[in-house]
């Protein structure tokens, strides 16, 4: 974990999930004195795409999440673009549109918003403003996601 400016980025590996890695994070995050927190991990904890949501991660590590209140959780392994509906005040993202080509995917009850898009996100945040941009190959700008404290 690292922190910069008002956040606090915290990398995960969820390959290697276990009773080390949960006492790090909750150790981590109990200390984390910034105003934004932003976990990054490779399997998403919620998707709707062809691998779906892992059960691993979501047992393991959304009860911290939510507990800490981070505020958004950034995923890869799927091929798309997914911004699911706030869980228990933590915002998800899947973004898994680069370098291997694209999958489809439908959504579901969880999704605010789905695309096989070859893409990119970057995040902006200023004082009590995080905003999300989701960028296609094109460069035009598909999805924005604001958060607010």
């Amino acid at each position: 974990s690292f922190d910069r400016g008002d956040v606090h980025f915290v990398a995960l590996d969820t390959e290697d999930i276990g009773e080390a890695q949960r006492d790090w994070l909750e150790s981590d995050l109990d200390a984390a004195d910034k105003r934004w927190i932003v976990a990054y991990l490779h399997r998403p904890p919620y998707s709707s795409g062809a691998h779906g949501s892992d059960d691993e991660v979501r047992n393991e590590l959304v009860p911290l999440f939510e507990r800490f209140r981070v505020d958004l959780v950034l995923a890869g392994h799927e091929h798309h673009y997914e911004r699911l509906r706030p869980q228990d005040g933590v915002e998800y993202v899947v973004t898994g549109g680069g370098g291997g080509g694209t999958r489809p995917v439908d959504g579901s009850e969880l999704t605010a918003f789905a695309e096989d898009v070859v893409h990119y996100v970057y995040v902006t945040i200023e004082g009590e403003e995080l905003l999300l941009h989701a960028i296609d190959a094109s460069g035009q700008e598909f999805d924005q996601p604001y958060i607010s404290k």
